[in-house]
């Protein structure tokens, strides 16, 4: 802060761009009202030109004209009260930056959290005497009894996935998952809608 030809330091250890108006204010205005009355301010350059930065800083400073104007004065005042007023709006702006990261992680992991499929608890009818049987068992889990062709009968342990309940036959990991009679490609229950099915050829209605 400059006040006729000297220079008064104001260190403000710890604080970031958006603090350092409002932190330095107070001892801003006192040096202006201290220029108002004439006092003699401390010169700190003298203890400062360890530093090269620092001493060129002061050069600068020094060679600058005296602000005796006034109208300099009153523009610095209005200046001072409006960094007070708008360094906690800064602030808060960052807050709420702070906040939008910290939900966003949270936001996306509820919506890629697993649907229970519980309501889909019971039988299944496809062609040809195809069907799967579902059943929820402990732990959330369920287990599929499925005749899937005409050749291949199992029972396989199913789990609540991203669109519908994934489990394993064949070595192939694999997902039941809703759909209508049309989307099976199965012309025996084209038009149904309550249907589930693993794959095109696949499927299963209870409509």
């Amino acid at each position: 802060m400059l006040q006729g030809n000297r220079l008064r330091w104001i260190d403000l250890p710890g604080k970031d761009h958006a603090a350092t108006a409002r932190q330095s204010v107070a001892a801003t205005l006192q040096g202006i009202e201290d220029r108002f009355n004439t006092a003699a301010v401390p010169d700190d350059c003298a203890t400062l030109r360890q530093s090269t930065p620092t001493r060129a800083r002061c050069t600068i400073h020094k060679e600058t004209s005296p602000m005796t104007n006034p109208l300099k004065i009153a523009n610095a005042l209005v200046i001072a009260a409006l960094a007070t007023a708008c360094a906690p709006a800064a602030r808060n702006d960052e807050g709420a930056a702070d906040t939008a990261a910290a939900v966003a992680p949270a936001t996306t992991a509820a919506a890629n959290a697993p649907v229970s499929h519980a309501a889909w608890a019971g039988k299944w009818v496809g062609v040809e005497g195809m069907f799967v049987e579902i059943t929820p068992t402990e732990g959330g889990g369920y287990s599929l009894a499925m005749q899937s062709d005409l050749d291949t009968q199992g029972t396989y342990a199913g789990v609540d996935a991203p669109g519908g309940i994934a489990f394993e036959r064949g070595g192939r990991q694999l997902l039941l998952k809703a759909a209508t009679g049309d989307q099976t490609g199965l012309k025996y229950l084209a038009g149904k809608s309550d249907c589930l099915m693993v794959a095109e050829g696949e499927g299963y209605c209870r409509d």
